[in-house]
C-alpha cells in the first residue's frame, strides 16, 4: 500500500475513533454503529480504499449481530418474566393448597375430637343408665327384702296371737 491511500485510511480511522469516544463511553449505541460504518463505507468509496469498505461491512455485521444481542437479550428477560411470574402464581398455588390442606387436617381433628367427645359422653350416658338400673334393682331387692321383712313379721305376730287365744 501506497502512502497516499494509508494515511486518509487512518485519518478515516483515527477520526472515528475520536469522534466515537463519547459513544463508546455510553456503551455504543446502535445508531452510532451504522453511523461509523456508512461514513467508513462512503469514505472508502471516494478514496478508493477497500480496506476502509472492509472495516465498515465488519462494522455493519458487528453492529447486526449487537442488535441481534440485544434482542435475544430482552426476549431472554421477557421469557424470564414470564417463568418467574409462572413459577410465582405456582407457588401462590401450592401455598393455598397447603392452607388448605392445613384447614381440612384441623377440621378433621376437631371433627374426629368432637366424635370422640361424643362417644365419651355416650359411654358416660350408657354407664349412668347402667348404674341408675343396678340402683333401682337394688332399691327394689330392698324393698322387696323390706316387704319380706314385714311380711314375715306379721306372720309371727298372728301366730303368735293365734296361739295366745
Amino acid at each position: 500500500m501506497s502512502p497516499v491511500t494509508t494515511v486518509p485510511r487512518h485519518a478515516v480511522r483515527l477520526g472515528l475513533a475520536v469522534a466515537g469516544i463519547p459513544a463508546r463511553l455510553a456503551g455504543s449505541p446502535p445508531a452510532y454503529d451504522r453511523a461509523d460504518a456508512a461514513i467508513r463505507d462512503t469514505a472508502g468509496r471516494w478514496l478508493g480504499d477497500e480496506g476502509l469498505r472492509l472495516d465498515a461491512r465488519r462494522k455493519r455485521a458487528a453492529a447486526a449481530a449487537r442488535k441481534d444481542a440485544r434482542r435475544l437479550d430482552t426476549d431472554a428477560d421477557r421469557r424470564e418474566a414470564a417463568a418467574e411470574e409462572r413459577r410465582e402464581e405456582r407457588d401462590a398455588r401450592a401455598e393455598d393448597l397447603a392452607a388448605r390442606r392445613r384447614r381440612n387436617a384441623a377440621a378433621a381433628a376437631e371433627a374426629e375430637r368432637a366424635a370422640g367427645d361424643r362417644r365419651a359422653r355416650s359411654e358416660r350416658a350408657t354407664a349412668l343408665r347402667e348404674r341408675e338400673a343396678a340402683l333401682d334393682a337394688r332399691a327394689e331387692a330392698q324393698r322387696q327384702a323390706d316387704e319380706a321383712d314385714r311380711l314375715a313379721a306379721a306372720a309371727d305376730t298372728a301366730k303368735t296371737a293365734r296361739r295366745s287365744r
